[in-house]
């Protein structure tokens, strides 16, 4: 905001009382447009949008979400996206043995909603629950076999 010739549109979104010593509103004026932050992101959401709401017709506002960013090369500007979730594999592996094993699916998968992936290995019954390489998290299986049993 500071880059933008003039911030007082920035009052609205910031107590201005907290800041004494601030007596000027008036930006560097490096850029010719009024960056609008935390546009449609929580906590600053309803404020983001009131200030767009007052202002959109007398300054050249761009709003950004908190994962975003204004890249400016020359004249022209464009909005990018700042944050990227890495995939990233589950840490740890679990394992719930069970002695039913559809007893169990149904329980699960009525809990969850979700479809567990079935398949043998090793000779042993596994219910293996979802795992989606874009998200974080960990998995595992229900197991079915006479090593591992339940307790009470």
């Amino acid at each position: 905001m500071i880059l933008s010739p003039d911030i007082t549109y920035a009052q609205m979104m910031d107590d201005s009382t907290k800041a004494p010593e601030l007596i000027d509103f008036t930006g560097l004026g490096i850029v010719p447009f009024y960056p609008l932050p935390h546009f449609k992101s929580e906590p600053f959401a309803d404020v983001a949008d009131t200030v767009l709401k007052r202002y959109q017709n007398q300054l050249s506002l761009i709003p950004m979400s908190n994962t975003q960013a204004i890249e400016v090369l020359g004249n022209q500007q464009k909005i990018v996206g700042i944050l990227k979730k890495e995939k990233t594999n589950p840490a740890v592996y679990f394992e719930i043995p069970v002695t039913d094993m559809e007893r169990a699916i149904a329980f699960y998968e009525a809990v969850f909603s979700f479809e567990f992936e079935r398949e043998e290995f090793d000779g042993y019954d596994m219910a293996f629950f979802p795992l989606s390489e874009d998200k974080t998290g960990i998995t595992g299986a229900l197991v079915e076999d006479d090593i591992y049993k339940p307790t009470t």
